[in-house]
């Protein structure tokens, strides 16, 4: 077997690649040497995990492939993935705490290829490869163009530019740690809206590296911790600030909505994106739970009643499992001023103190879910509020002062007696009747005036 070139592993194992693609193994020191399987055609680049002494893996590049396997003669390589851009070919390779980067090159220019999962990866795709290109640089000295060291607590990557020719060297900042995630805290509450019955939308705060040009991150939300059932995933680009801030929810932006179920328990991670400048680990994982549809609704007085009685029975329907009940009253909408502030074991309560006439009331109620956990641990220990559920909240009117009526006064007025009445006797005169001698006298004397009057009228025509 041809060599190619010769490295130590972490216990102090020498691992030899050669030109024909093979790699050969010592564990005594290079007293003797072992050859595992063939690896491909090519000069083989070797280097060994950082836990090499339990797993005895190795990664070897040849060309433009990327093979992880084991230092002795039963195991077959894997293909890790295929690094090839623009006819590179890998002129280095280096591992830090199970990060493997890989330098390749053409004629032109060199990429930085960077893997998180090839000690774990089943397969190419799911190393995750991700890469950053140096125009005009040429990290092709043979025959191993890269090495690597710890800055403090980051990895540092040294190569040689062969075309200029300088040493240069390169801090990865997002190898080894994910994002930090701010909001929501883990195992945060998500309400759901009682008109609507869909949750709120979230508010997903993290900070990006300060110490690195990152300008886009990748959030994946999912319904398992093994992020197996993602049900939201996108990256973000043009990144500018330390603190990224996403509105994610049913009422989101075109690429910020999703539906969070009542009921469920949804989880959610961060990482740099694939061209962001390469793939960070994934951050923590946060859960965060949607509150579950509960029909708990106030019963009387009925949400807006009018005429409302001034020692009105409050009643509500019950929520399972209740310990007790939260019940505030007040004049004021923002229940700055309370008038009743109590607790009831029952879904009820008898305003005992008269509210007063014609006046709007506003009231909530919300059910203790559970048993106060105890005392805080300050100098002076205070009760720690138990659990609890959602307000509900109505409003009421109570009825007008009513007016006494006056009775009515009904006057009797005795009857008047009937008049009496008087009858006055008159005497009726009788005439004494005209003697006949006399009648025919005035008869007479009536004819003869009768006559004249004749004689008289007709004397004046004549004379006329």
């Amino acid at each position: 077997m041809t060599g190619y070139m010769i490295t130590l592993a972490p216990n102090g194992d020498v691992l030899y690649g050669g030109s024909d693609g093979y790699v050969a193994y010592s564990k005594d020191g290079g007293a003797t040497f072992t050859r595992t399987k063939d690896f491909g055609t090519g000069n083989a680049l070797v280097v060994a995990d950082d836990g090499y002494a339990d797993n005895n893996i190795i990664y070897v590049g040849i060309d433009d492939d990327m093979k992880r396997g084991k230092a002795d003669t039963t195991t077959t390589p894997g293909d890790r993935g295929d690094v090839e851009q623009v006819s590179h070919v890998i002129t280095g390779i280096a591992q830090v705490e199970g990060v493997v980067y890989v330098v390749s090159a053409n004629s032109v220019e060199s990429r930085l290829y960077m893997s998180l999962k090839m000690e774990t990866a089943g397969s190419a795709a799911l190393a995750e490869w991700s890469f950053v290109t140096a125009a005009a640089e040429l990290y092709t000295n043979t025959p191993q163009a890269l090495k690597a060291s710890l800055s403090g607590t980051k990895p540092k990557l040294w190569a040689i530019d062969t075309a200029t020719p300088d040493l240069e060297s390169y801090i990865d900042s997002i190898g080894l740690v994910g994002p930090t995630l701010v909001s929501p805290a883990d195992e945060t509450s998500v309400a759901v809206n009682p008109g609507t019955g869909r949750a709120y939308d979230v508010t997903f705060i993290w900070e990006r590296y300060s110490d690195s040009d990152i300008d886009e991150m990748q959030l994946q939300i999912a319904t398992d911790s093994g992020f197996d059932a993602v049900i939201y995933n996108t990256t973000f680009t043009g990144i500018t600030t330390d603190t990224i801030a996403k509105v994610i929810g049913p009422t989101g932006q075109t690429d910020q909505v999703s539906e969070f179920m009542p009921g469920e328990t949804y989880y959610w991670r961060v990482r740099t994106g694939l061209l962001g400048p390469m793939y960070s680990p994934w951050s923590e994982v946060r859960s965060f739970m949607v509150e579950a549809i509960v029909t708990f609704v106030l019963t009387d007085p009925a949400v807006g009643a009018a005429d409302v009685s001034v020692t009105p029975t409050l009643t509500w329907s019950e929520w399972e499992g209740a310990h007790a009940y939260e019940l505030l009253l007040a004049e004021d909408p923002t229940f700055g001023i309370l008038d009743i502030s109590v607790t009831s074991e029952n879904n009820f309560y008898k305003v005992s103190e008269p509210l007063a006439y014609s006046t709007t009331y506003y009231w909530k109620v919300r059910a203790q879910t559970g048993p106060s956990p105890g005392l805080t641990e300050a100098k002076y220990p205070q009760p720690i509020p138990p659990p609890v559920g959602p307000w509900v909240t109505g409003i009421f009117t109570t009825a007008a002062i009513a007016v006494a009526e006056e009775p009515a006064v009904i006057t009797v007025t005795e009857p008047a007696p009937p008049a009496e009445v008087t009858v006055i006797e008159v005497p009726v005169t009788t005439a004494a009747p005209i003697p006949a001698a006399l009648l025919w006298a005035i008869i007479a004397i009536g004819a003869v005036l009768v006559i004249a009057l004749i004689i008289l009228i007709v004397r004046t025509r004549r004379v006329a």
